[in-house]
């Protein structure tokens, strides 16, 4: 769901609902993840470089917009503050919109960036692929000052679904 407009930005979520069972509430965090994952990178390979025209769509554009995406991941709250008759404002407080901000910092014009919380979850569910191994030599995971790293460009996917009987209705077709 698209949960906020920020200036040109917006705020989709993937959300995990409580579960009694906590073993599908990971499988549904990694589907989530997944997902998100997905989509973004869908996004950037659509949507990157888009024409934009005059109203004479004969002639050449008149501009090009192109787009990013961050992942993150976590909990968050959401919460109107204001009142009906002067402002009412939503914001969404916690750890995934820093994530989400420092991911979509390190991504450029067509690219997905994933905090290292999202990149945890990816893992459980994905192969990541050569480039991908070495952006998370970079990233260094499993340390306190892990980091963002692209996963996907408009024109690659540095991950692969991996066909399991949980996410085989899911997400990225098999890619070369």
């Amino acid at each position: 769901d698209i949960i906020k407009f920020a200036g040109d930005a917006l705020f989709a979520e993937w959300q995990v609902t409580d579960s009694k069972l906590i073993q599908f509430m990971e499988l549904a965090a990694e589907e989530a993840v997944l997902n998100a994952a997905t989509c973004a990178s869908k996004i950037v390979e659509k949507c990157s470089d888009f024409p934009v025209y005059s109203e004479d769509r004969d002639s050449a554009p008149i501009a090009t917009l192109n787009l990013h995406c961050g992942i993150g991941f976590g909990g968050v709250v959401g919460l109107h503050a204001g009142d009906m008759e002067t402002r009412m404002e939503y914001l969404l407080l916690g750890g995934p919109i820093d994530q989400v901000t420092a991911a979509n910092a390190i991504a450029g014009h067509g690219e997905v960036g994933a905090s290292p919380e999202a990149l945890r979850m990816l893992r459980k569910c994905t192969d990541f692929g050569p480039e991908l191994q070495k952006r998370l030599t970079y990233a260094n995971l499993d340390s306190n000052n892990a980091k963002s790293v692209v996963i996907a460009k408009k024109e690659h996917v540095f991950f692969k679904t991996r066909r399991t009987e949980h996410n085989m209705a899911l997400a990225l077709p098999e890619s070369s």
